[in-house]
């Protein structure tokens, strides 16, 4: 799946006013907060623009959470009686955020950018994480702790481990509209690769740019259009809205722990909210469901 190569440069500039998108993460963002002390199963709905595709990214950690779509991010922090919660809109694309320790949030974008949300403002990163040898724009990017992986609009890949950088590049049987990244524990992170319906994961190696530790295959009766993880459980979404709860626990075996059938058709995208809670993306609604 993964090939060493060499890079090239080029750049790319958006622009784009998220009104849709803008109503949508307000209403995730009351949603979860709503529902983040339910016990009992429910689910609630929110109209959502069928034309709006874009994937929502969500970052949940402590009293913490962020939310972004397109060029728009909204955060929120419980602050005890008072409530804070930020918007900001970008002129470039976001295509990963992450919740550091210190409670900062890193915002990587398509442009090969980072900066750095602390107390409400933006600054600029103060070091390079992506070079410009990487290509662009930047198809997807994945911000662990102090580790960048991402993936450039021609397949190329910049992998940033313990500020060592590596390089390598994917073959033509992956499509990039159909990958999504995400990070496990143990220092591990994965692939999902849509269109061959498997989960590549990996260790993060200063040794090797992708040191694959395992890879699962999805054999599900309708197809898994989206993954995530939490801890050391991985959740997976079938387009007929059938959500799986799995163990990975060798190198090709997964144990499904539970199966939760929530009826919603057309899905695209699982987020976790908290211990099971979730937001589901559809092709025309969002659905916030405790299990």
């Amino acid at each position: 799946m993964f090939t060493t190569s060499s890079l090239s440069t080029r750049g790319c500039a958006h622009q784009w006013q998220p009104l849709t998108t803008v109503e949508a993460l307000n209403r995730i963002i009351l949603e979860i907060w709503k529902f983040s002390n339910l016990l009992q199963p429910s689910v609630t709905n929110a109209p959502f623009d069928a034309k709006e595709d874009r994937r929502f990214i969500l970052r949940y950690k402590k009293d913490q959470l962020a939310l972004a779509s397109g060029y728009a991010l909204f955060t929120k922090i419980n602050g005890g009686r008072k409530d804070e919660q930020r918007f900001h809109t970008f002129v470039n694309l976001i295509i990963d955020i992450n919740i550091k320790e210190d409670g900062s949030l890193l915002i990587a974008f398509d442009n090969g950018e980072l900066m750095v949300n602390d107390s409400g403002s933006v600054t600029a990163q103060s070091i390079t994480r992506i070079p410009h040898s990487l290509s662009r724009p930047v198809k997807t990017t994945l911000l662990a702790n102090d580790n960048v992986l991402s993936i450039s609009d021609k397949g190329d890949i910049y992998i940033c481990f313990n500020h060592s950088p590596r390089y390598s590049y994917l073959d033509e049987r992956s499509e990039l509209a159909d990958l999504q990244l995400m990070e496990l524990i143990g220092g591990n992170f994965a692939i999902f690769d849509l269109r061959l319906q498997k989960l590549f994961v990996f260790q993060w190696s200063s040794v090797a740019p992708f040191y694959i530790t395992a890879m699962h295959e999805f054999k599900e009766e309708c197809t898994t259009v989206d993954c995530c993880a939490r801890g050391d459980v991985l959740y997976s979404l079938t387009q007929d809205g059938l959500i799986s709860e799995w163990n990975l626990i060798s190198s090709r075996r997964m144990i499904r722990k539970a199966l939760y059938r929530t009826s919603l058709p057309n899905c695209l995208q699982i987020l976790i909210a908290d211990d099971k809670r979730f937001v589901i993306h559809t092709a025309t609604k969002l659905a916030f469901l405790v299990v």
